[in-house]
C-alpha cells in the first residue's frame, strides 16, 4: 500500500505539472504582465530586454558578478501572451499493431511571446522529460518570453505524462518534432495576422531539454545522424548522457550550459558527468551539490520546497514508467552496436541510496537553474549582456554551486 503522504506529494506533483492554471486556448491573445510577480521593468537591467540581437558567448568582456544572479530571476519589461497549436506529422506515423490504422504523431503546442518587443527575439524550443508535460518549466518560460524571446514547447507523444504506456526509445524520434517545432515557430514569424508575425528572428535559435528531452536536444545538437544545423545554443538540465553513444560531440561547437544535481536519484550523477569532460568551448558545466532531478522542473518548486528530497517523488512517477531492459539497449539503438559499451557504466535509475539524504531545497534549485538559464541565453543572444565567464563566475561563487568554465581563451 502506497504511503498517504507520498500519495499526497504525488497529487500535489500532478496539479503543479498540470496545465490547469496556464493560459488556455481560448485565451491566447490575452496578455501577461511583464513584471506581475517577480520584478516589474523598473527592476532589471538592459540586459535583461532581449530586444536587441547579437552575442556575447566568446566569454571576454567585464561584468558585476555579485549582482548578476538575482536580477536573472526577475521579469524583463515586456508584457507577455501565449499562442496554442498542434502539429500533426503524417510522415512519421507511430508503428501500427495487427489490423491497425498507423496514427500520425500529434504535438500540442505552447508558445509564449512578447506582445511589445521592438525588434525579433530569440526562439527556445523547449523539450519536456519523462512523463511531464510542455508546461513543467513555465516559469522560466514566461521569465524568458517577458525579456523578450519566443519560447515554444510541445508534449511529445510518446513520453509525456499521460502517455500510456510510455515508451523511453521513442526518444530517436524526438528530435525530429523539434525540428517540426521549430519549423513551425519560424513559419508563424513570417505569417500574416499570426501572433508572432515579425517577432521571431529566424537567424537565433537555441535547444533547451530536462532529462529526456536534455537528450532529445543533445541529439540534435551534437549527434550528426539527428543534427539541427539551425541550432545556435545548448541548454541541457540532468541529462541522461551516460546512455547515448560516443563520441558524443560530433558536429561543430556551440555555446553550450549542462546542469547537473549531486543529489540526482533519477539520472546518477557520477555516471553523467564525465560525458562532458571534452564538451567544446564556450561552454559552462554546473554542478548544484545536492541538487535532485525533479526540482529542475521549475513548476513543483513551491510544492516541494519542504520535501526532504523531491525525487522520492520523481522516482515513483517516473521510473515504474522506464523498463530496464530498454535502457540497457538505448545507447546501441542510438549509436550501434559499437555504443553498447556505454551501458556497463550506467547506474540506473533510483537503484542508488540519494534519497536517503536530503537535497538541495527545490525552491533553491529553481532559482539557480532559472538564473542560470537566463543568463546563459543573454550572454550568447544579447549584445552588452554578462558574458558567460561572468556568469560561471557568479555561480562558482555560491556555495552550492560548483562550475567548470570551458571557455575560449
Amino acid at each position: 500500500m502506497r504511503n498517504p503522504t507520498l500519495t499526497l506529494l504525488l497529487t500535489a506533483f500532478a496539479a503543479a505539472c498540470s496545465d490547469e492554471g496556464a493560459v488556455t486556448a481560448e485565451q491566447d491573445t490575452s496578455a501577461g504582465s511583464g513584471g506581475a510577480d517577480t520584478g516589474s521593468a523598473a527592476d532589471t537591467d538592459s540586459t535583461g530586454s532581449g530586444t536587441d540581437t547579437g552575442s556575447a558567448a566568446d566569454g571576454s568582456g567585464e561584468g558585476s558578478a555579485q549582482a548578476l544572479l538575482p536580477s536573472l530571476r526577475l521579469r524583463g519589461p515586456h508584457t507577455f501572451a501565449t499562442t496554442s497549436d498542434e502539429l500533426v506529422d503524417e510522415t512519421r506515423p507511430f508503428p501500427a499493431g495487427s489490423g491497425e490504422t498507423p496514427a500520425p504523431r500529434r504535438l500540442p503546442v505552447t508558445i509564449w511571446h512578447p506582445t511589445d518587443a521592438a525588434h525579433p527575439g530569440p526562439v527556445i524550443i523547449w523539450a519536456h522529460g519523462l512523463g511531464s508535460t510542455r508546461s513543467d518549466n513555465r516559469k522560466t518560460a514566461e521569465i524568458l518570453a517577458s525579456r523578450g524571446y519566443i519560447v515554444a514547447a510541445a508534449d511529445f507523444p510518446k513520453t509525456n505524462r499521460l502517455a500510456q504506456p510510455p515508451d523511453v526509445a521513442d526518444v530517436i524520434n524526438q528530435p525530429g518534432d523539434l525540428k517540426l517545432l521549430a519549423d513551425r515557430v519560424l513559419e508563424l514569424g513570417i505569417t500574416a495576422g499570426s501572433p508572432l508575425e515579425g517577432r521571431v528572428d529566424p537567424e537565433k535559435m537555441a535547444y533547451v531539454g530536462l532529462s529526456l528531452g536534455a537528450m532529445t536536444v543533445m541529439l540534435a545538437a551534437w549527434q550528426t545522424e539527428f543534427y539541427d544545423p539551425r541550432i545556435d545554443a545548448v541548454v541541457a538540465l540532468a541529462p541522461p548522457s551516460c546512455y547515448m553513444p560516443r563520441p558524443l560531440f560530433e558536429t561543430p561547437a556551440v555555446p553550450a550550459l549542462v546542469m547537473l544535481g549531486t543529489g540526482d536519484a533519477i539520472v546518477d550523477y557520477a555516471s553523467s558527468l564525465p560525458s562532458f569532460a571534452e564538451i567544446p568551448a564556450p561552454s559552462l558545466v554546473v554542478s548544484l551539490e545536492r541538487g535532485s532531478h525533479t526540482a529542475f522542473a521549475d513548476v513543483v518548486s513551491d510544492f516541494f520546497n519542504n520535501v526532504p528530497h523531491p525525487d522520492v517523488v520523481g522516482c515513483s512517477s517516473v521510473v515504474s514508467d522506464i523498463d530496464v531492459n530498454t535502457l540497457g539497449t538505448l545507447a546501441e539503438s542510438l549509436g550501434g552496436a559499437s555504443a553498447a559499451v556505454v551501458n556497463a557504466e550506467c547506474i540506473a535509475p533510483c537503484s542508488t541510496n540519494q534519497t536517503d539524504t536530503p537535497a538541495m531545497r527545490s525552491g533553491r534549485q529553481a532559482e539557480l537553474m532559472i538564473a542560470s538559464v537566463v543568463g546563459f541565453l543573454d550572454g550568447v543572444f544579447v549584445p552588452g549582456a554578462a558574458p558567460l565567464s561572468t556568469l560561471g563566475a557568479a555561480l562558482e561563487a555560491e556555495p552550492d554551486v560548483t562550475v567548470a568554465a570551458h571557455l575560449a581563451p
